[in-house]
């Protein structure tokens, strides 16, 4: 169950650095297919939640997303 949290966290922390990069990297060109592509890693992100949702280790690590401090 560690193992599959970890894949997902990497694949939410990638698609935020593929969102950060399409927002603010001017100098890339976004194609259709290399879009559709991060789409559908995220559509299997959430298939992935829907499978671990209930685990023990998945509510401590959604209790920690609120309870955590920040910078």
């Amino acid at each position: 169950m560690v193992a599959k949290l970890t894949i997902l966290a990497g694949i939410f922390v990638g698609l935020q650095d593929k969102r950060h990069e399409a927002d603010y990297d001017t100098s890339r060109q976004w194609t259709f297919t290399r879009a559709a592509k991060e789409v559908l890693a995220g559509k299997r992100a959430f298939q992935l939640w829907d499978k671990i949702e209930n685990a023990k280790i998945a509510q401590e690590y959604r209790v920690s997303l609120l309870t955590r401090l920040r910078d």
